[in-house]
């Protein structure tokens, strides 16, 4: 449906430019795109796929808990992800979800290189999943690892979004 694809656009480039310009995605982009995803789910399937929807958002945020816990992503980002589940299903969440990914860590191995820091993080990684600390310390701390490994998903959230619905359109 081009309108619900248009809105999460519209809302996915709206938390980019404040991701990027704030740092943070606004509460109320997401509150929107949750009340988008029901009403447009409703208006699609009926009750049913406002239960589908609202199943997916509560599926993504529940995963995406643990990514927050340790300090992997920020909360927004977790936020902002089950809003595409909701506006797009399961199956495409995780389409634009796998794309984005690609994008951030292809961005992320790129920074990490040119700031010389590639091995030093690979290390700390390896020695905080094998050691067990995850669930129990976080992985990222701004006081201990600085701003220099981190990177705005938001931006590469709407990417990838972008990414899928060319392919979907026949543009890719």
């Amino acid at each position: 449906m081009f309108l619900g694809e248009a809105v999460l656009g519209g809302l996915l480039l709206a938390a980019a430019a404040c991701d990027w310009k704030k740092g943070k995605i606004p509460n109320a982009l997401i509150l929107f795109g949750w009340c988008a995803s029901l009403v447009f789910a409703f208006w699609q399937n009926g009750g049913k796929g406002l239960l589908e929807r609202a199943a997916t958002i509560l599926l993504v945020l529940s995963t995406g808990f643990f990514i927050f816990s340790v300090h992997m992503a920020g909360a927004g980002d977790i936020k902002l992800c089950s809003v595409i589940g909701g506006m797009q299903g399961l199956l495409s969440c995780m389409d634009i979800l796998v794309v984005s990914a690609i994008l951030a860590g292809g961005f992320s191995l790129f920074k990490l290189i040119r700031k010389r820091m590639l091995t030093e993080r690979l290390l700390y990684a390896w020695l905080y999943f094998t050691a067990g600390r995850a669930g129990r310390k976080p992985y990222y701390e701004k006081s201990r690892d600085g701003a220099d490994c981190t990177i705005l998903l938001a931006p590469f959230l709407a990417a990838g979004y972008l990414l899928i619905v060319l392919r979907r359109w026949g543009g890719m």
